[in-house]
């Protein structure tokens, strides 16, 4: 997919994040894949008062290019074999944000990926595409991308090695 294909997918990737029934869709998701609090102790019942007061600021923040994910909250889960998996459980406003993303990313990107192709490939190739998205700034200014993502590409930077593509 080149830049002006993704450009005509949407003309504005960031205002279909935050369109209201998105948003209502990834909120359901979210909930019905329940789940632990994340570091800022708001429960999954306790989330619809929570974004009713704090979501302008959050929306806000977003749009302007502000908006910083909180840090996961590391649990330990023992193993079968005495050991212990780490597990970082996000904040369900975060993955409610990063729900609203997937459900607008994932069909533009997910024809572009071939069956067969190992996971790290469409990995970069999807961090590729969307490095280019995220210099794109929506109508209102704001980028498009969230430092999360950054992150993640940062890593992949690290995990690919000198040289790599």
């Amino acid at each position: 997919m080149n830049q002006d294909e993704v450009t005509n997918v949407t003309p504005d990737l960031l205002d279909a994040v935050l369109a209201r029934d998105n948003l209502w869709r990834a909120w359901k998701w979210v909930k019905a894949n329940r789940g632990a609090p994340g570091i800022d102790g708001v429960r999954l019942e306790d989330f619809p008062a929570y974004a009713r007061n704090h979501w302008l600021d959050v929306r806000e923040q977003i749009e302007q290019g502000r908006y910083a994910p909180q840090p996961v909250r590391r649990v330990a889960i023992p193993k079968p074999d005495g050991g212990e998996r780490l597990l970082g459980i996000p904040t369900i406003l975060d993955r409610v944000i990063q729900q609203a993303i997937a459900h607008v990313l994932t069909p533009i990107f997910e024809p572009t990926f071939s069956a067969s192709s190992p996971r790290a490939v469409r990995f970069r190739h999807f961090w590729q595409t969307f490095c280019w998205t995220s210099s794109t700034r929506n109508s209102k200014g704001g980028a498009i991308a969230l430092p999360a993502m950054r992150t993640i590409g940062s890593f992949w930077s690290k995990a690919s090695g000198p040289g790599s593509a």
